[in-house]
């Protein structure tokens, strides 16, 4: 008896440190109060918000791809592997569908390392005295506003109503809002004109905050091989008329997106004028991701990791080629006879 009573409390004493263990702080992470603590600590948050640009369900996998299915820009074929077949069929698309959660996940997943880092940057800006880190701060906010804006900007695109007017989008359902990375903020859905409205005060922050140097001259500079992965006053303009476009806000749209043309930091990539023979800037862009009028693009590395955005398109097994869709006729056919961008576009094998 006395040998099982023993036997009993160090059950109990095994369960009782087993529980506390659970408790303990991972020996990788960092509690929410000791983080981002200096310039440095900004600096490197703002990189990991880019980073999370590049989840194979944001821009070079689902929230690109997906679209272009369920539009018909393109057709399956006869004998195809079923890849994204319930999107394309529009079959059975539920809310528990994993293509569409992912892009659902990984656009909030940008948007709560914006509110982590926005909560955490004051401390650092009131023990900051050297000017060239209070600028870097700023730059640093602003390219946190600008990102946050535009994963809501692309939630309200994908998981709400067409804007129609405000006095209707007052009535319509919108996105999720959140401000704070820890915080006692609900978690309902707010209407579409006050999402709108959110994405339109970060984007005035984010323009505030963020500039472009103005000495710069795009013919002599090297626009070409400019790489375009940070955000700038002018990336800003661009998604503000785009924003404006969804609202219905044609004035407000031809404003800002003059601010981008005026500024004549971007040119047009030629179709007639070649870089190298045969090979015009414009075909240039889309087969080198280098150009004069990228305004911005995810910087991927050699060792960056993606998704597969055109492997449905290709499935290139090094024999043959085996895609699952093909451009639908109606998309070949918009284009005239002569415009040079098909030749760029498609090719026929």
């Amino acid at each position: 008896m006395i040998k099982k009573f023993k036997l009993y409390i160090l059950l109990v004493a095994v369960a009782f440190s087993t529980v506390s263990c659970l408790d303990k702080m991972p020996d990788d992470s960092i509690p929410f109060d000791e983080s981002i603590r200096t310039v440095d600590d900004v600096n490197l948050a703002v990189i990991g918000i880019y980073d999370t640009f590049k989840s194979s369900a944001l821009y070079s996998g689902n929230l690109t791809l997906l679209p272009d299915l369920q539009t018909d820009f393109v057709y399956g074929v006869n004998g195809n592997t079923n890849t994204y077949g319930d999107i394309w069929r529009w079959k059975d698309i539920l809310a528990t569908n994993t293509s569409i959660e992912a892009v659902y996940a990984a656009l909030y997943n940008v948007i709560n390392r914006c509110n982590f880092l926005l909560d955490r940057v004051d401390r650092v800006r009131r023990n900051t005295t050297d000017d060239d880190d209070l600028d870097q701060i700023d730059q640093c906010c602003g390219e946190t506003y600008f990102a946050r804006a535009l994963a809501y900007s692309e939630l309200v695109k994908l998981f709400c109503k067409a804007y129609e007017s405000d006095e209707d989008a007052a009535n319509q359902l919108g996105v999720i809002l959140t401000k704070h990375y820890l915080g006692d903020e609900e978690m309902r859905r707010a209407s579409l004109k006050d999402s709108y409205q959110f994405i339109l005060e970060d984007l005035d922050r984010a323009a505030e905050l963020l500039a472009l140097d103005k000495n710069y001259n795009p013919s002599t500079d090297g626009a070409l091989f400019n790489s375009a992965i940070y955000f700038n006053e002018y990336t800003v303009y661009a998604l503000r008329a785009r924003v404006a476009l969804y609202m219905r806000k044609w004035d407000e749209a031809i404003k800002y997106s003059s601010k981008v043309i005026d500024s004549d930091y971007f040119l047009l990539s030629s179709c007639t004028k070649n870089i190298s023979s045969g090979v015009s800037y414009y075909k240039y862009m889309w087969t080198n991701d280098l150009a004069t009028e990228v305004i911005f693009k995810v910087g991927f590395t050699v060792n960056s990791y993606g998704g597969a955005l055109g492997q449905i398109f290709f499935n290139y097994d090094y024999s043959t080629f085996r895609p699952d869709y093909v451009p639908a006729a109606w998309i070949i056919n918009s284009y005239d006879n002569n415009d040079l961008r098909v030749s760029t576009f498609f090719q026929t094998y």
